[in-house]
């Protein structure tokens, strides 16, 4: 039968309602739908057929045995006489006074016994409640698993209404499970009552079973809602106190951590805020510079660095504060310390920012280099000076020698002289001594390079001025004054000179040109013999 084609006013379809409702297992007493009128017999003919359309679609699940019983129902104005209805294995719902349409005002319109065959009627309202219920809320489950929990539901809303003592208890667990499967929706509940409603209307079950039923469900959802917010409050409030708990503890575990490496650093650390004012500092620090922390404290960086540097570190500091990309600077700079003291120091600075981005206070870490900054003089100067002699050796000369050749203009004189010695006996460190000053003497009137190639090999550079003696003379000057004794005593130990000059008249000529032809004209000047020199003007450039 087609609801939608139903005609209560037709003897057709209304006999054919008839038979429908004697083939069913309903039961319903025809004589009263008879004297119904046209729009009642079509209200209830619509949801009768609707709900068997429903029924024959859902899904067959297998059914549970169940106790026969007879239903005996009241007729209409009978005063209590009873008949006696077919029993079924089915849930025998019963109601009673319900109207097909709460706003027609008809008389309602008793149903002796709405039992389907087997429970199709609990799926399909099981279906239908998921169903609508999933578009009210997020409901973390399958539309399959949730179609079966709500079917238990049904199924304890169901056996409630056969033991109305027990409806408060089933309501109460519907309202609580409700809550708990998360359909706690702004429509969840009035979409629950509304289904409930329609369905519980086609049941045996009183008006008034029924109403308490939907008020417990209420009662007992808005119960489980205050109560799963107040939990999901606690366990909020209980989760933020764990969180707070562990960053405080994280806090302090990170401070004792900076506290424990800022102590025990072996540099010196200090923290500063804008202006230089020391805020903080580490013993390390303070062993550096001679002066405790609470006199620190009251001082400023500017105030322990060297005058000529000051203008300096503030440039410093403020390009660090104004860096968009680096937030580090690392610098060498004196600092006067306690005692008149003064170290060189290597500073290196780090800029802190606040949650805004802008910067509030400087990290400092200073390290006393004092003694590492002469060792590298120390290490400088000997890698570029004769370790007895104390002279340039042959590689500092060289550099000399070219920095005055491009410092030279064309047309001036620029000899040089390469000296070898060679003593009777092994000289000892005063007749090197001695000769070095006795050259140093030679030289001292001059704009001169002398420099030491070995214990007894020398070379000097001399720019020319207009006292200045032309080569010959200064090598026999140099021979005269180089082969006197060391010593005034009979033993003391003498040498003799040979000396190669090279007058440079080349303005292309290079440093690397000239040596070779001082070498040159010292060579030849030894296979001459003793006291002899050589001058040479031919340079190949």
């Amino acid at each position: 039968m087609n609801s939608d084609t139903i005609d209560p006013n037709g003897h057709e379809d209304l006999a054919l309602l008839e038979g429908l409702l004697e083939r069913s297992s309903f039961g319903t007493d025809t004589s009263d739908l008879k004297a119904r009128t046209s729009s009642e017999k079509a209200a209830y003919a619509v949801r009768l057929a609707t709900y068997l359309r429903e029924a024959s679609t859902a899904p067959q699940e297998p059914e549970r045995t169940a106790e026969p019983r007879t239903v005996r129902a009241r007729k209409p104005g009978t005063g209590g006489s009873t008949a006696a209805a077919k029993p079924t294995r089915g849930h025998h719902l019963e109601q009673e006074g319900m109207p097909l349409h709460e706003s027609d005002g008809a008389a309602p319109l008793r149903l002796l016994t709405l039992d389907p065959p087997g429970k199709h009627w609990r799926s399909v309202l099981a279906g239908r409640w998921a169903s609508e219920l999933r578009s009210t809320a997020y409901i973390p489950f399958s539309r399959d698993e949730l179609r079966l929990r709500l079917l238990d539901l049904v199924d304890h809303i169901a056996d409630a209404l056969e033991t109305p003592e027990s409806v408060d208890e089933a309501a109460r667990l519907v309202g609580n499970r409700l809550v708990e499967i998360h359909a706690t929706g702004q429509d969840s509940l009035p979409c629950t009552l509304a289904i409930l409603r329609e369905h519980l209307a086609m049941t045996t079950a009183s008006s008034k079973t029924r109403k308490s039923l939907l008020q417990t469900i209420s009662a007992s959802y808005f119960a489980a809602e205050i109560t799963s917010a107040f939990e999901q409050k606690e366990a909020l409030k209980q989760a933020i106190e764990r969180a707070k708990l562990k960053a405080d503890q994280a806090l302090r575990s990170s401070e004792e951590r900076f506290r424990k490496v800022f102590n025990t650093a072996p540099t010196g650390i200090a923290i500063l805020d804008k202006s230089g004012q020391f805020i903080d500092t580490n013993p390390a620090l303070q062993e550096i510079l001679g002066i405790d922390t609470h006199n620190l404290s009251s001082m400023t960086i500017h105030e322990l660095v060297h005058p000529d540097y000051i203008d300096f570190l503030a440039a410093t500091l403020s390009n660090l504060t104004e860096a968009k990309s680096s937030y580090r600077s690392r610098t060498e700079l004196p600092l006067m310390c306690a005692g008149d003291r003064t170290i060189l120091a290597s500073l290196a600075f780090s800029v802190l920012h606040d949650t805004n981005g802008d910067p509030y206070s400087f990290v400092a870490n200073v390290e006393d280099i004092t003694d590492l900054h002469m060792l590298q003089e120390r290490f400088r100067y000997n890698a570029i000076h004769d370790s007895t002699s104390r002279l340039p050796n042959i590689n500092f000369f060289r550099i000399r020698l070219q920095d005055e050749l491009n410092r030279s203009h064309r047309g001036n004189l620029l000899s040089t002289y390469r000296i070898a010695l060679n003593f009777d006996s092994p000289p000892s460190t005063r007749a090197i001594e001695t000769i070095v000053q006795r050259l140093e003497e030679l030289t001292e009137s001059e704009n001169s390079i002398l420099a030491c190639f070995g214990d007894t090999d020398f070379a000097i550079a001399i720019q020319h001025s207009h006292q200045t003696p032309d080569e010959s003379q200064f090598a026999e000057l140099a021979t005269r004054k180089l082969s006197a004794p060391i010593d005034s005593d009979s033993h003391s130990p003498t040498a003799t000179v040979n000396i190669g000059a090279v007058r440079n008249t080349d303005a292309d000529a290079t440093s690397a040109h000239i040596m070779w032809a001082a070498d040159l004209a010292l060579r030849k000047a030894i296979s001459l013999g003793g006291g002899r020199w050589v001058v040479s003007t031919h340079i190949h450039a």
